[in-house]
């Protein structure tokens, strides 16, 4: 009997082990693919485009210092607008909840003509309250700058290469979805296009690693940190922001993402753009776009 349990003992020993391995393989295919099995996902609601789980590239080595490094990143499958909220979207949510208009909105209405363009001059709580009555959320910017780029990571949502024949970063309000070549791989249009859109994620500084070789590449320097502008060479900025413990969340200080040509420099007309704005302030020209979790993939 004593030798039956010690070979029963074994047996589950040696079961363990089997199953352990298959736990590990099962695990590192899971890190390699979506994390929600395929298949099972429930098509997206009505005005939005599915983001499947897995890595993307964030940032980039060659911009702004707070867009530094370029790195991978993995965040779970998720819902998100396929356009920016438009005037009319924004003004039914006004008449159900009875939300003060923005402020460029004459006697309260929507401009004539303005209808299918994206309502702008709008604050974050503002986009809070709109997200909260239309059952989604503001997207994290991991999440946005992951709908605009795609898995592989591309400069700009059509490509790596600015594209000036399709006038999608001019400071221009257009209808949404009027260009039709400015969309992301996962089908969501005018990302890079004014007005520059709402995120829910606090503004850091991470700090790239410098080295001899290869300085961090900085065209203009303008943070907004606490309500100022600080403008400076590299060196006095890099003091500053080192100064400030770099990759501490800033109190109030939310990402916008997306931008257009007129804003700042070049740069600010790409997927990897960021820039933190003080929620306490009023802000003009920003818009936004919601997002919406997936039960079963967080």
């Amino acid at each position: 009997m004593r030798r039956l349990t010690m070979l029963q003992a074994a047996n589950r020993v040696l079961l363990c082990v089997f199953l352990a391995c298959l736990g590990v393989a099962g695990c590192a295919k899971s890190g390699r693919e979506a994390s929600y099995p395929a298949g099972e996902i429930p098509s997206p609601p009505p005005g939005m485009v599915l983001v499947e789980a897995g890595q993307f590239i964030m940032g980039r080595n060659d911009g702004p210092v707070d867009e530094q490094p370029a790195r991978k990143v993995s965040i779970p499958a998720f819902y998100i607008d396929k356009y920016k909220v438009t005037n009319s979207g924004y003004a039914a949510f006004i008449e159900a909840t009875g939300h003060p208009p923005p402020r460029d909105w004459p006697d309260g209405r929507i401009p004539i003509g303005r209808e299918d363009f994206p309502v702008v001059n709008v604050s974050w709580q503002d986009a809070v309250a709109y997200a909260k009555w239309a059952k989604k959320r503001l997207p994290t910017e991991k999440e946005w700058e992951k709908a605009a780029r795609g898995p592989a990571g591309r400069l700009y949502p059509w490509g790596n290469e600015p594209d000036v024949t399709m006038h999608a970063t001019e400071a221009k309000l257009r209808p949404v979805g009027s260009i039709p070549s400015n969309v992301s791989p996962y089908g969501c249009y005018d990302m890079v296009s004014y007005p520059p859109e709402w995120t829910c994620t606090y503004y850091t500084i991470p700090l790239a690693p410098t080295s001899n070789e290869r300085p961090p590449v900085i065209y203009e320097l303008s943070y907004i940190l606490a309500g100022m502008k600080l403008k400076s060479d590299y060196r006095r900025q890099t003091d500053i922001l080192q100064s400030l413990g770099g990759g501490a969340e800033l109190e109030d200080i939310l990402v916008i993402k997306g931008g257009a040509r007129s804003m700042r420099a070049p740069w600010s007309t790409t997927a990897t753009y960021r820039e933190g704005i003080d929620v306490r302030v009023p802000e003009k020209g920003i818009g936004f776009r919601c997002a919406k979790s997936i039960s079963g993939t967080e």
